[in-house]
């Protein structure tokens, strides 16, 4: 792999953080122990960094070769009175010197020492080095370094607009032929513009609302700036703005994306382990979109549209198909706050002590599914043209997989912004999905379960989140700590069941199974299969939790890290342990709770030592 470094590049982000505090029952002091806390802060609204970025060039192989070529954007950027306050604040600290400190520093020349010069250049000169860059083509060459193929990359990379990728298209290098594109449109408004970049206020979760910031007078009503600010927008096309429409492909079709801002009927309470707050009667909004509908056609052939609708609702009932009444499945995984007005860390000592905190740039919502949405929806429909009715349902908060307290704290007052024992990662899997015809009749059904393997005391990793505030004029500290547990278990999938409905007869049905055991490090020992040609009824073994089927094939997995002679302990001791060695199949007939099993087919995989890894060296089987 090679790489190199580009121009350095500015995040930046705007961030108002302000806090007070009482000492002793005393006035409120902010952290330079004055009486008076400045808004939005001594360094203006904004906050970010400078970062040095390395991109990828080139993946080298013996017979190959990968290159990514790039090129700075001219697309829009950063406007100078982003930087112009946080500068002007070091300058302030320096004895107002006229030289920018702190993050542009490293814009000026530099010596290899990394001493760098400052002096009174314009700052639009500085900031002009600082350089964005976009991806231009991906080459694949063969071994001669000829190129056998390409992928160009075409942008709107203009200085007015955000960059926003047009086309994807593929040339043959042998005789540079190129294939039509793929090509993306993005919704846009006649009036309507996206804000520039620090430019707006945005909703709880960071999405576009149409509140742009008007001056730093927007911050100074802490209690009621979610309210005025932050709320959703009432309008979908604020949130539509800039994103995907359209794609059309190389053969010609068309797909077109219909978008809708995400809803929720059920919230987390602020302390998320203890629940949700009572459903909503009506549905609320929350930031960003979901797909609404996706139609696929092609415009030179005389067929319909492909059409899929999308519900994120509970109840839905398919043969009688209600989509607007049924409130929305979607649960919001956490409540918007900015003011904590009475906040008590732990004082080591013999005194009282507040403090009074505003943030834009607030720990909650500490919002999160497995996918890490502020959102997750329980259940969701999907009507297709062509074949009927599709409801999916996932786990989630309400169907119990909420996340844990932490371990402890040290905080006489205790807040849901804190670390916690999070199960996002058992969120978002697939519980079942269930076909209907057009006319309601149930077609099929597939369900999964799941398990977490180990215990989360044995797999996980204890954690801990510390702070000591040293009290200004004083030798007085505060403290403030939480243990939480950093969850290393695997959740995996080891039940799946699907039933195939006869039309003519729908209590008639058919069914296959499949039932998956696991080692303690994860690795799959026994997959279990059976159907409705082998058995139809399902029999308990004695010990075993899992019904299983009275015939049924098993396919039993062997490991390297399963024997201890030969080559295998070198194997182990280089971590090489992931493929199979041996893979055995049997019938398991059960009969008055005894399994007897009949050898189906076996196969083994040798592997020598070569040039200190290790390579198949043949395959037995029967």
């Amino acid at each position: 792999f090679v790489y190199e470094r580009g121009s350095f590049i500015a995040q930046m982000n705007t961030s108002v953080y302000n806090r007070q505090y009482s000492f002793g029952g005393g006035s409120f002091l902010d952290v330079y122990c004055s009486q008076s806390s400045s808004i939005p802060g001594m360094n203006g609204l904004y906050n970010g960094k400078l970062i040095s970025p390395i991109y990828l060039k080139e993946i080298n192989a013996d017979n190959f070769k990968v290159k990514f070529e790039s090129s700075p954007t001219t697309e829009l950027k950063y406007t100078e009175d982003i930087f112009s306050a946080y500068i002007q604040s070091w300058n302030n600290d320096y004895n107002n010197i006229g030289t920018t400190i702190d993050i542009l520093t490293y814009l000026y020349n530099c010596l290899p020492t990394y001493e760098c010069y400052e002096d009174n250049r314009p700052l639009s000169t500085l900031l002009n080095q600082l350089q964005w860059r976009k991806l231009d083509r991906i080459k694949i060459q063969d071994g001669g370094a000829s190129t056998i193929k390409e992928f160009e990359f075409t942008y709107n990379n203009i200085s007015t607009e955000r960059l926003m990728l047009q086309k994807v298209q593929e040339k043959s290098g042998y005789n540079s032929k190129k294939n039509p594109p793929y090509e993306f449109l993005y919704s846009d408004d006649p009036i309507l513009k996206l804000p520039g970049y620090g430019k707006s206020h945005t909703d709880h979760w960071g999405y576009n609302n149409n509140k742009l910031i008007s001056s730093p007078s927007d911050f100074s009503s802490v209690a009621n700036y979610g309210d005025a600010y932050r709320t959703p927008p009432t309008e979908l096309k604020y949130y539509l703005l800039g994103s995907l429409k359209q794609i059309k492909y190389p053969t010609g079709g068309i797909t077109k994306f219909w978008l809708e801002a995400h809803t929720y009927s059920k919230e987390l309470k602020l302390k998320r382990w203890d629940g949700l707050e009572p459903t909503f009667t009506s549905n609320k909004i929350a930031g960003g979109t979901r797909i609404k509908e996706i139609h696929s056609y092609d415009p030179n052939i005389p067929y319909p549209t492909v059409i899929k609708k999308y519900y994120y609702i509970n109840g839905f009932n398919p043969e009688s198909p209600d989509t607007t009444s049924v409130l929305s499945s979607g649960i919001l995984g956490g409540k918007a706050q900015y003011w904590w007005p009475d906040y008590q860390p732990k004082a080591k000592g013999s005194f009282t002590y507040s403090q009074k905190v505003f943030s834009t740039q607030s720990v909650i919502p500490a919002t999160e599914n497995s996918l890490g949405s502020h959102i997750g929806y329980t259940n969701v429909v999907e009507w297709s043209s062509t074949n009927g009715w599709t409801i999916e349902s996932f786990t989630n908060f309400d169907n119990g997989y909420l996340d844990s307290a932490p371990e402890g704290y040290l905080q006489e007052t205790t807040t849901p912004y804190e670390p916690y024992n999070s199960k996002a990662f058992l969120r978002g899997k697939k519980l079942f999905t269930k076909v209907y015809l057009q006319n309601g009749s149930p077609a099929s059904k597939t369900e999964y379960a799941y398990t977490a393997l180990g215990s989360l005391d044995n797999n996980s990793a204890r954690s801990t989140k510390v702070l000591l505030t040293q009290l200004c004029n004083s030798g007085n500290v505060v403290l403030e700590g939480t243990a939480y547990l950093l969850s290393t278990q695997k959740f995996l999938p080891t039940e799946e069941t699907t039933y195939t409905y006869d039309q003519n007869n729908p209590s008639k049905y058919s069914f296959s199974s499949k039932i998956t055991d696991y080692k303690s490090n994860g690795q799959v020992k026994e997959v279990h299969y059976t159907d409705s040609k082998t058995s139809s009824v399902k029999v308990p073994i004695t010990g075993s939790s899992t019904l299983v089927y009275n015939r049924r094939n098993i396919t039993a997995y062997k490991y390297p890290n399963d024997y201890t002679n030969g080559i295998f302990p070198a194997m182990i001791a280089k971590n090489i342990i992931a493929a199979p060695m041996e893979i055995t199949t049997s019938l398991a007939t059960v009969n008055a709770g005894s399994a007897v099993f009949t050898p189906l087919k076996w196969q083994k995989v040798s592997y020598k030592s070569v040039n200190s890894t290790y390579l198949p060296e043949k395959v037995e089987s029967r």
